[in-house]
This record gives C-alpha cells, sequence and structure tokens, in this order.
C-alpha cells in the first residue's frame, strides 16, 4: 500500500520540483521496488575526537570551567553510540554551573537507546565475579 502510494505521486511531485522526505532509523530497509528512485542518506556516527570537540565546545559557550581530562574522557565515554546532534543536545542538557553531571548524561544515553525498537538495557547488579567458571 505504501509502496504503491509513493509510486503515485512520484511523477506528481516531479512536475512540481517537490520531494518526499522518508525519514528512519537503524534497520531501515527500502523495498526492493523502490531502490532505484530513492536515495538514502546515512549519518556516520562521530568519532571520540568528535565528541570530545562537540563537549569542548558547550564548556566553551556556556562559560563553565572545562572538567580535568579524565573528566573529558567520562563525557566522551557515555555520549559514545549518539549522533552529534544527540550528543550535543543531552550534553547542553546535562550542564550546569557546577559542571556536568555525568550520571544524568548516562541516563540520557540509556534513553536514547531504549527509544530504538528491540534495544534495551540491562540494569542488572551482576558483575564478572557472578559469572560461574570465570575466574581472575
Amino acid at each position: 500500500m505504501i509502496i504503491q502510494g509513493i509510486w503515485n505521486v512520484r511523477d506528481q511531485f516531479k512536475a512540481k520540483g517537490s520531494t518526499l522526505v522518508l525519514l528512519g532509523t537503524t534497520g531501515v530497509t527500502v523495498p526492493s521496488e523502490l531502490t532505484q528512485d530513492v536515495l538514502v542518506l546515512d549519518e556516520p556516527l562521530p568519532t571520540a575526537a568528535e565528541l570530545n570537540k562537540i563537549v569542548d565546545q558547550i564548556f566553551t559557550d556556556s562559560k563553565v570551567p572545562k572538567p580535568k581530562p579524565e573528566g573529558m574522557e567520562k563525557a566522551v565515554e557515555a555520549i559514545i553510540g549518539l549522533s552529534a546532534f544527540q550528543a550535543e543536545q543531552r550534553t547542553a542538557m546535562c550542564l550546569s554551573r557546577n559542571g556536568l553531571d555525568y550520571d544524568d548524561l548516562w541516563e540520557a544515553k540509556r534513553q536514547a537507546i531504549e527509544q530504538v525498537r528491540g534495544l534495551k538495557v540491562w540494569r542488572g547488579s551482576e558483575s564478572a565475579d557472578d559469572i560461574w567458571g570465570m575466574k581472575r
């Protein structure tokens, strides 16, 4: 039904110079019938160095003193895996005059992960010592 609907408006949109934008998250597959008519754009996730620049810029812009290098690493570790936009927004939301709330930053990441259908963050209290057969 959706494929047919897209086909029905394709020529009308082309004549008007319009564009149909389809948004999706990870795991969206374009039906084979539409592969010749759809341009797929994929935004790669930022590297740790790029995330470090984002966090650094947020501290600079907010005029909050930057944390020590360990604090910057901790912040990047908490946001790695998020898009650049998400990382910037979540970091800014977790920043106050007292500095960055790392627990809130991790919680924001957990929420972002759990918004993806099929993903869940396990919050168990187990440790490596709890796994039978593991020796240190």
